[in-house]
């Protein structure tokens, strides 16, 4: 139509959830984002509840460590699927009308980040922060930026394997890392 008033949505959408025991909360995820995005498919990685049809379900969270999974699951999508989807949890939600790409948001440095995890509680998080920053400092990024922001992620899917499959494999990365900043601050296509 050549109303005006009428938005026009981003092309269709891929979207990609990684789960574990999904509770109502991906119910209202899913319908989110068929009232404000062009949805062409669904898959979910993980714990698919009996409820949900017509999507693909692979086979994920291989630990009972949910950082460990966070990472595996998001290798197994890349893996499967090598063009752009979007990553999500089962607890986001659109808002509104999607009419452009999502837009890869990042909160602060890496090391700023880090610096907020001072209880002796968050200590394994410090441990991550400052692990992944290492990393990507000794692979040459200036200032890393953290993306660890409980939000939609859209990720090419030959990239992200790209960069999980070389932080695996690198000793100088101790345990899997973050794959959200990693991807962030090493994927090709979003380097400058």
């Amino acid at each position: 139509r050549s109303d005006s008033s009428v938005v026009e949505r981003v092309s269709k959408i891929h979207l990609v959830y990684y789960l574990s025991n999904p509770g109502e909360e991906f119910r209202y995820s899913l319908r989110s984002a068929a009232a404000h995005a062009d949805v062409e498919r669904v898959t979910v990685i993980g714990d698919a509840p009996s409820w949900l049809k017509k999507a693909k379900v692979l086979t994920g969270n291989p630990t009972a460590n949910a950082q460990i999974n966070s990472v595996a699951n998001a290798h197994i999508a890349a893996r499967a699927f090598k063009d752009d989807f979007i990553l999500c949890n089962d607890d986001f939600y659109w808002l509104r009308d999607q009419t452009e790409p999502l837009p890869l948001w990042y909160f602060r440095t890496m090391t700023q980040h880090s610096g907020l995890y001072q209880d002796p509680r968050s200590a394994h998080w410090r441990k991550l922060y400052l692990d992944t920053t290492k990393y990507l400092t000794d692979m040459r990024v200036v200032m890393p930026k953290s993306f660890e922001l409980h939000i939609p992620m859209q990720v090419n899917g030959a990239e992200l394997d790209r960069v999980l499959t070389r932080s695996a494999s690198d000793h100088r990365l101790a345990g899997p890392g973050l794959w959200r900043s990693l991807y962030g601050n090493l994927a090709p296509s979003l380097r400058h």
